[in-house]
């Protein structure tokens, strides 16, 4: 039997719920559970393409992520990092940095340089580099839960369905 759910809509200020036909209570009513808003954040991003030297993509995969966070941890503002092999072309490569705080922008900026240095042995060519202003948001834990316990037999969720 497949688990449906839906977002019933509630009063601004209050988290919307999720009411499941998973698992009706002992009177044949369907349980409400609330739904967290997303955790969501102000962040700076500094996106690098480039096209990695022949035969470097497996070596700068496997040690690429742990440079980054190497060099920057220590960094008041920095959040974290991407490394992005695309799929249609093995040698395409972006390098994203994620950058929080009230000097998120300035932290990005200043740090653009050393990033470059960092990535340069692994660069054939650069593609380009820039700065991006933009507002994160992922699965509150409470969401992630109800998701993976709540998962309809045909794996398709009807939770985000609007």
């Amino acid at each position: 039997m497949a688990t449906q759910a839906r977002v019933i809509n509630e009063p601004v200020n209050q988290p919307p719920v999720v009411r499941s036909s998973a698992n009706p209570d002992r009177l044949g009513k369907q349980n409400l559970v609330p739904r967290t808003p997303p955790l969501a954040y102000d962040i700076s991003a500094r996106c690098v393409q480039f096209v990695a030297s022949p035969g470097r993509t497996h070596e700068l995969q496997a040690s690429l992520p742990a440079r980054i966070h190497a060099a920057f941890d220590l960094v008041p503002a920095f959040a974290g990092c991407m490394v992005m092999i695309s799929d249609q072309e093995a040698r395409l490569v972006t390098v994203v940095t994620l950058w929080s705080g009230n000097e998120r922008a300035r932290h990005c900026n200043e740090n653009s340089p050393s990033l470059k240095k960092l990535l340069s042995p692994f660069v054939d060519h650069w593609l380009r580099s820039e700065s991006h202003f933009a507002h994160f948001s992922m699965l509150s834990p409470l969401d992630r839960q109800f998701q993976q316990n709540y998962q309809p037999a045909d794996g398709i969720s009807t939770l985000n369905a609007r």
